[in-house]
């Protein structure tokens, strides 16, 4: 009987931990879709815009900016996207706001 018992604490303990994992896929999913189908700079505002902006004081919001336009202004133009191209004046403005020069 205490088999039964350990197993059924086992399964109530480890539901949580599912549902947070489950969560995590589906948002890193939905974050992978949208930059592929909007492109990385469209996928990294619309990230900066909602959660980081919103969450984070604002140096280390500044930090996780100038480190994407670092990474992304080290790409060749031949590796960026149309879609990017057309963002990089709205990443250029949040650099602006944020005093990042690169």
């Amino acid at each position: 009987m205490k088999i039964i018992g350990d197993f059924w604490e086992f399964i109530k303990n480890i539901w949580p931990l599912w549902k947070d994992v489950r969560n995590h896929r589906k948002y890193s999913r939905s974050v992978e879709k949208r930059r592929k189908e909007e492109g990385m700079v469209a996928a990294f505002l619309h990230e900066f815009e909602q959660n980081i902006v919103e969450e984070l004081p604002h140096e280390l919001a500044s930090l996780i900016l100038a480190e994407f336009c670092f990474k992304y202004f080290q790409l060749t133009e031949e590796q960026r996207s149309e879609k990017d191209k057309k963002l990089e004046s709205a990443l250029i403005q949040y650099m602006n706001q944020y005093e990042i020069s690169l």
